[in-house]
């Protein structure tokens, strides 16, 4: 059941310990004043049953408060709760009559007031209180045009248009790159070490035969994590362990391959760099058990990278 408010022109004052009274200058009061909480009112209603007989539910004023307090503090629905219980210019906003030291309602109904005050109902709402600010605005309120009294004003320049989005003083900037994950760091590490064998064979006038690198058992062995994502915690650490192996063979492979041809890989020898990084991390990441090491590499394109911790507010 629903009982729609009584609506005064003179607002009550909220009765407060210590003969208090609250101050008129206050945010709350003013923002009480202003809203036109009375439109709200029929389409509120119509969620209720108007037999007459229930416990009868709480007004719109509550319900549409509730809301702008969560929106305008930030706060989740049990802070709300227990701001509203602690700040008597709040429980004013809300329309009570005097100050309650429990909580007014439970935090679940916050649920039930977005339902009951959906999308369209917020924009009808928002667009009277625009309505009723410009009809309480008056011209004499608005500053004069700075091109008055000035007939010679020089002409405005062309607004530059937007060339692109930047971020600027950010903690942190969003990268491109696959989701990072051990397995699939080293198997990059193992293809590509791969490929810059068979380049520094090529260079060689007399290739020597091509160093036995299993490409099939590694990929085999990569393949069994990959597609059984639940294969336990010892199948990951031996595949780990096994590509480990294989990137540290390949590596000394191509320390073998450069002394014989007295060549270098020319831009590759950045990127041999940052798998031998990548290798020593992940092996000292294997070996202590352990998920986290200073300056991990995520990425062999983009070795600067680094992740940082996502999440809710006060949660790891």
């Amino acid at each position: 059941m629903y009982r729609k408010s009584r609506h005064d022109d003179e607002l009550p004052e909220i009765s407060l310990y210590f003969e208090g009274r609250l101050n008129p200058e206050n945010r709350w009061v003013k923002m009480a004043e202003r809203l036109p909480w009375q439109e709200l009112e029929a389409d509120y209603a119509r969620h209720f049953k108007s037999c007459g007989r229930g416990e009868v539910a709480l007004n719109v004023r509550v319900a549409m408060g509730a809301l702008l307090i969560k929106e305008i503090l930030g706060l989740s629905d049990r802070a709300v709760v227990d701001a509203v219980s602690e700040n008597p210019y709040l429980q004013y906003f809300l329309g009570f009559k005097s100050f309650e030291t429990k909580p007014p309602f439970n935090a679940s109904l916050m649920t039930h007031f977005r339902k009951r005050l959906p999308a369209e109902v917020i924009n009808r709402f928002n667009e009277k209180i625009i309505e009723l600010s410009r009809k309480d605005s008056s011209p004499d309120d608005d500053p004069p045009p700075e091109s008055c009294g000035k007939p010679d004003s020089a002409p405005q320049e062309p607004k530059p248009e937007n060339a692109g989005t930047i971020l600027m003083d950010a903690t942190c900037v969003p990268a491109d790159i696959k989701y990072p994950t051990d397995l699939n760091l080293v198997n990059d590490a193992r293809e590509v070490t791969e490929r810059l064998i068979d380049q520094l064979r090529q260079q060689q006038a007399n290739p020597s035969p091509r160093p036995r690198t299993k490409p099939q058992i590694c990929r085999r062995r990569y393949l069994e994590i990959i597609k059984h994502p639940k294969c336990g915690v010892a199948r990951r650490r031996s595949a780990l362990r096994f590509l480990l192996n294989a990137v540290r063979r390949n590596l000394e492979f191509i320390n073998v391959l450069q002394q014989q041809t007295d060549s270098d890989v020319g831009a590759a020898t950045e990127q041999i760099r940052v798998i031998r990084m990548v290798h020593d991390q992940q092996r000292e990441m294997l070996d202590r058990k352990s998920h986290r090491i200073d300056c991990r590499i995520v990425s062999l394109h983009q070795p600067h990278v680094r992740p940082i911790v996502r999440g809710k507010a006060g949660r790891m």
